[in-house]
């Protein structure tokens, strides 16, 4: 299975917090990507790993790096080039558990799986190479020309189960995840898990 951490967003509701884009946060002393790559790695030490970025300071992880080459649009971080294999899509602003992540490594299916709940999507599975790269370039396209929304994880999990678009509707092919894993957009949003972590240690 190929692993696709995407890690070109613009961070704009980020803002720069602490000087360091959000994927590089630290928890426990580890940054998201590294927590990230080094989960991965545990439970499936024969996955190619890629980050999915064009800022080439990720190259020092140690694994693959994509450079996208558009990212005019939230949808482009799925990488077309990159979807042509069966491949996990794993977003860079994302506090994995390692449950959660082995939930996720290995979960089967026939065509994809999303994983998440009604806040987030945390990861998409696609083990239909075929089908999934075919409806995800129609809807980068069609986004492209200004006849559907832009997004992400949502508007493809929609596109794909033919629901109305935009939404936030779960219907099939969905796992819930809900423990502490979540992404974080804004600085408030860490500082709330930092201090939720901290109570629970307590």
């Amino acid at each position: 299975m190929q692993y696709v951490i995407m890690a070109n967003g613009k961070g704009r509701r980020w803002g720069g917090h602490d000087g360091v884009p959000k994927h590089l946060i630290e928890i426990d002393g580890e940054s998201l990507l590294d927590r990230t790559i080094r989960l991965i790695a545990e439970i499936d030490p024969l996955g190619r790993i890629v980050i999915s970025s064009s800022q080439v300071e990720y190259d020092k992880f140690g694994v693959d790096r994509y450079a996208p080459p558009s990212n005019a649009f939230e949808i482009e971080r799925f990488p077309i080039a990159l979807s042509r294999v069966p491949t996990c899509f794993l977003y860079g602003d994302v506090f994995y558990t390692h449950d959660a992540l082995r939930c996720v490594v290995q979960a089967s299916g026939s065509d994809f799986l999303f994983f998440g709940n009604e806040h987030s999507i945390i990861a998409v599975k696609a083990f239909n190479a075929f089908l999934f790269s075919e409806k995800l370039e129609k809807l980068t396209e069609k986004i492209r020309q200004g006849e559907e929304s832009d997004g992400k994880g949502w508007q493809l999990y929609h596109w794909l189960l033919g629901m109305p678009m935009p939404g936030h509707a779960i219907a099939d092919h969905f796992v819930r995840i809900e423990d502490e894993t979540r992404d974080f957009n804004t600085p408030d949003e860490l500082r709330s898990f930092l201090r939720c972590r901290e109570r629970r240690k307590q």
